[in-house]
């Protein structure tokens, strides 16, 4: 890290040097921003890319540096009609940049799953906290309304979906909608940083983007008295790369089999933690935070901060040391890699799926085991993933035609309907013997499952 003037340049793997001014460092060194060293920005995907250990604070800087190539981009964009940024929606846009991820708790978005509550919902309220040390930053470098403006930001980028759009009125523009769009759209900071990011930490080439490219595309336009960012009908190729490769990201990286099998695993490790204590034979010494969750008092903002990627890893390893045989199993699976079996039933065709789940469930029935829904057992993990190129359901990449007409990209591109949806299944024998009585039946019962598995696998 190496200090110039008022301000410090961290070195970056995959930007190079980064200059931070004080006003935004001083964000960087509380302890709420720190603990982003501590979650790793893919989850569990280093179980499968050993080398993707980066976290949600490298890619929170990078964030912040694209967004700031970005404004540098688009300050000259204003002045084509006339408009200028000032220097606080300048820090607005940079600060949201920054912190956009500082609400993301241990293992991402499953960890939402359990807690049932969002990430942008936290770091709302970590923003707001009075008692915290952002909050106070804030204040103290920028201005008492700053982090209210910050979640009012937040709020807008989830809350309201302008389209990339707002009211043209040249001395008076909302600049807030730009700000949002350029955090959070299809085509935004935080996606641009984690596509080259996340690319270059697990080794798949698909997310080597050209972004100096890719950000000198984006433009403003009037059109129909409105002001729009959107790209020229010349740069589609470009965003249309861009686009196929966060879809081959998707298809390669972050819904990757194992990686879905092992976040349900995680999933499955709260459930029967919390089974247990509803039977009130639970009696591991697990930190109070963790014990928070399952508790009628509400999980406090202080117990989430403390909460990281560590403090669940040591919970794996108290429950794989415990008497609960179904515990014992799933944590191995994080900390040992003893995956579950991955079913291949004939390409996924959906009669062959349905015959195997009735003959399986036919054997089951045979040793005692009447279970009707196998997506709740411990033993079964099942899983639809659908990945669509383009959502046209979300914001929308404008381009303007070589005609002066604005289209969405989805109208004339056909690279943006590709999709994709496809199930997973994978099952854990050893978790599903346990739940036979005779060591006989074990043996014979293992013995039809593993005729009924190559059958379906197209080897029987």
């Amino acid at each position: 890290m190496i200090r110039k003037g008022k301000g410090k340049i961290i070195k970056d793997a995959v930007h190079g040097d980064i200059f931070i001014e004080k006003k935004f460092f001083d964000l960087i060194e509380t302890k709420e921003f720190q603990r982003l060293r501590r979650i790793n920005q893919l989850s569990v995907a280093n179980l499968i890319f050993p080398s993707a250990e980066h976290t949600r604070f490298s890619h929170s800087i990078g964030t912040f540096h694209i967004m700031k190539k970005i404004i540098e981009h688009f300050k000259e964009e204003f002045n084509f009609i006339n408009i200028s940024i000032n220097e606080r929606e300048e820090d607005l846009a940079l600060a949201v940049a920054l912190l956009h991820d500082i609400g993301h708790g241990p293992f991402s978005h499953s960890f939402e799953r359990i807690l049932n509550r969002s990430h942008e919902q936290w770091t709302k309220e970590i923003i707001l906290n009075t008692e915290g040390n952002i909050n106070r930053v804030l204040k103290e470098n920028f201005d008492e309304n700053f982090p209210m403006d910050l979640v009012e930001l937040i709020s807008k980028r989830y809350l309201v979906r302008s389209k990339n759009i707002w009211k043209s009125n040249k001395k008076d523009i909302n600049l807030f909608f730009i700000i949002s769009s350029l955090i959070s759209s299809q085509l935004d900071a935080d996606r641009l940083d984690y596509l080259v990011r996340d690319s270059f930490s697990t080794g798949v080439k698909f997310g080597n983007i050209d972004l100096s490219r890719i950000i000198t595309s984006m433009s403003l336009t009037e059109y129909k008295d409105d002001i729009y960012i959107c790209i020229a009908e010349k740069n589609v190729p470009d965003i249309e790369e861009y686009l196929i490769a966060r879809y081959q990201m998707y298809q390669s990286v972050y819904y990757h089999d194992n990686k879905c099998e092992m976040e349900n695993v995680i999933e499955k490790i709260f459930r029967r933690i919390e089974e247990l204590m509803d039977k009130g034979v639970f009696n591991y010494p697990l930190p109070r935070e963790i014990l928070s969750i399952f508790n009628k008092d509400k999980l406090s903002l202080d117990e989430y901060i403390d909460l990281d990627d560590s403090t669940l890893f040591y919970v794996f390893k108290v429950l794989r040391n415990g008497e609960d045989f179904i515990l014992k199993t799933l944590c191995n699976v994080i900390l040992n890699r003893e995956k579950f079996k991955r079913l291949q039933i004939m390409d996924n065709s959906q009669t062959y799926v349905d015959n195997f789940k009735e003959d399986f469930k036919i054997i089951l029935k045979k040793y005692n085991l009447k279970i009707d829904d196998l997506k709740n057992q411990y033993f079964w993990i099942e899983e639809n993933v659908r990945t669509v190129i383009y959502n046209t359901q979300k914001e929308n990449i404008w381009v303007l035609r070589n005609n002066g007409t604005l289209q969405d990209i989805s109208t004339f591109s056909p690279v943006t309907r590709f999709k994709r949806s496809k199930d997973i299944y994978f099952f854990n024998i050893d978790i599903l013997l346990s739940l036979i009585q005779q060591e006989r039946g074990k043996c014979s019962m293992k013995v039809e499952l593993e005729d009924l598995i190559n059958k379906y696998n197209g080897e029987g």
